[in-house]
């Protein structure tokens, strides 16, 4: 029987229930013939049962007969029958189709399970983009060295470090931790190689090489890195900027010691990882401020020592009147407080220099100073270094002698406003009324004179004596009598500053100064007075 559709003189398809026609294109149907249903197969009586459905009906029929439901399925040819054979025998070219197939795709999945083979034993183990991973309170102690130079960091009680290897010197406050910081953020941008012969034009291998290693408290290594050289510098590019760097292209070379792979990373600075012990002293030596100090002592070998009282400040000398001179004391304090530590110190002989200091609310500090073979060093509490010399020497140098006052008006020549002199029947005011122009008023005899402007010449040559004028020595007693004849010379700041001079007897060519607020006289030189004088007068009216 032939099936619906085929063409003719070609052998019956394979079809039945649930498996359509085998047909070649759409050539393979006669012209006029209708196309078989892909659904319900070429049986007859599904042909002629649908013909007058539409699509859809069409379409739930086949669906019922896929599931069973509504209208049965056909039965299959009794098994050894000519339709059984039919529809059991392959189609034209059906059987070496499905072993080409089934070997190409025997042969894609062998090459598929290869590639794949080789990508897993091809690929790389996972890189930590991190240079360093360790947790920094863990780290008691810090070697960087090069070559045969060596700086050992080590942590106190507490948080404090010192340069363990240089005289246990104070590190600087934070130091210790930025540099902590920095190797726990670095990250590798690159490898670079691991060929060692190209170690030392990297500076991560040689005697020249940076090396920094960290170790907890109890020694366990903690990190031992090697810091080469800087990377990513371009000098024709650079000279092209005029000199410019591009600070993202640069990064150093940086190799673990149990690793031959050399790395980058996005970092430039070395200053850090060089053993220079001053880069990491405390300095200024002492902590504090000159303002801080309430008590100062000096024991110098050979000579009464000499303590001065700072509270108020300028304060006083203890057991001593002479007035103590502002600017002077502080500058002492300051250059204490700016010694520097210069290495390694060694012990103290017996009858040195000795400082001791008293801060409020603290309790006194004492150390030692001295000079040996032209270098200088420090001795306190747990703590001998040597000492950068030019701090060193001024606080050597302090002497009682050297701390009084001097200059009798403390403001500067610029800030002095208004002056006044009298003595007798002379008596001169001179006020300034607008910048470089003086208005110079004279009053004497109990009557007023006129006023007058001068040059500013004349004027700032006053200024600059009055300001200039300095005690010779003092008294250390007060006088008990005042002689009469007494000439008064009163300078005024605007709002901040009067000073009221008096001098008094003359002796040679000193003559007696009593200065408010000072409870003891004072010499100046006789000269210095009779110029001021002239000065005063030079600019009265006529």
């Amino acid at each position: 029987m032939d099936c619906p559709g085929r063409r003719p003189g070609l052998p019956p398809q394979p079809g039945g229930l649930g498996r359509g026609p085998r047909l070649v294109g759409a050539a393979a149907r006669p012209r006029g013939a209708r196309a078989p249903s892909r659904w319900w197969g070429a049986d007859p009586r599904f042909l002629a049962r649908d013909r007058g459905l539409g699509p859809r009906r069409r379409l739930a029929a086949a669906v019922r007969s896929r599931l069973r439901v509504g209208t049965p399925r056909a039965a299959p040819p009794p098994h050894g029958s000519a339709r059984h054979r039919l529809a059991a025998a392959p189609g034209p070219g059906e059987g070496r189709v499905s072993r080409r197939v089934r070997s190409l795709a025997v042969l894609v999945a062998l090459l598929a399970g290869a590639q794949a083979a080789l990508r897993l034993g091809a690929a790389p183990a996972r890189v930590d983009p991190l240079v360093a991973r360790f947790d920094p309170a863990a780290v008691w102690r810090v070697v960087l060295s090069r070559g045969e130079r060596q700086v050992v960091l080590e942590r106190r009680a507490g948080k404090e470090w010192v340069v363990a290897s240089h005289g246990a010197v104070p590190v600087r406050r934070g130091a210790p931790e930025g540099l902590l910081r920095l190797l726990r953020g670095w990250r590798r941008q690159r490898v670079a190689g691991s060929d060692p012969r190209r170690y030392a034009e990297w500076g991560v291998g040689g005697d020249d090489a940076r090396r920094v290693q960290l170790f907890a408290r109890s020694g366990t290594p903690l990190l031992d890195l090697y810091v080469g050289r800087v990377t990513g510098i371009d000098p024709v590019a650079a000279r092209a900027r005029g000199a410019q760097v591009d600070s993202e292209r640069l990064g150093l070379f940086v190799r673990a010691a149990d690793e031959a792979e050399v790395s980058v990373v996005n970092a430039f600075l070395l200053g850090l990882f060089e053993p220079v012990p001053r880069n990491w002293f405390r300095r200024p030596l002492l902590e504090g401020r000159p303002e801080d100090v309430r008590r100062l002592r000096i024991v110098r070998p050979g000579e009464d020592p000499f303590e001065l009282l700072l509270s108020p400040f300028p304060g006083r000398a203890l057991g001593d009147p002479r007035p103590l001179d502002p600017a002077r004391v502080y500058g002492l304090l300051q250059q204490i407080y700016m010694l520097e530590p210069k290495g390694a110190g060694r012990a103290p002989p017996a009858g040195v220099f000795s400082v001791e200091l008293e801060r409020a609310g603290e309790e006194s500090e004492r150390f030692l100073l001295w000079e040996a073979e032209g270098r200088f060093f420090f001795a306190g509490e747990g703590l001998r270094v040597e000492l950068a010399a030019q701090a060193a020497q001024k606080v050597l140098a302090a002497r009682l002698d050297g701390l009084w006052r001097r200059r009798l008006i403390g403001a500067g020549e610029g800030s002095l406003a208004r002056l006044h002199w009298e003595e007798g029947d002379e008596e001169i005011a001179l006020r300034l009324r607008r910048e470089l122009t003086w208005e110079a008023t004279c009053t004497g005899i109990g009557r007023p004179l006129a006023s007058r402007r001068w040059p500013s010449g004349a004027a700032k040559e006053l200024r600059e004596r009055v300001a200039a004028l300095e005690a010779v020595r003092w008294e250390r007693s007060p006088r008990s009598t005042e002689d009469a004849g007494w000439a008064r010379l009163v300078a005024v700041e605007p709002g901040r500053f009067r000073a009221v001079l008096r001098f008094g007897v003359r002796r040679g060519e000193l003559r007696e100064v009593i200065v408010d607020g000072v409870a003891v006289p004072g010499w100046v030189p006789e000269a210095e007075v009779q110029a001021i004088r002239a000065a005063f007068l030079a600019l009265a009216p006529d």
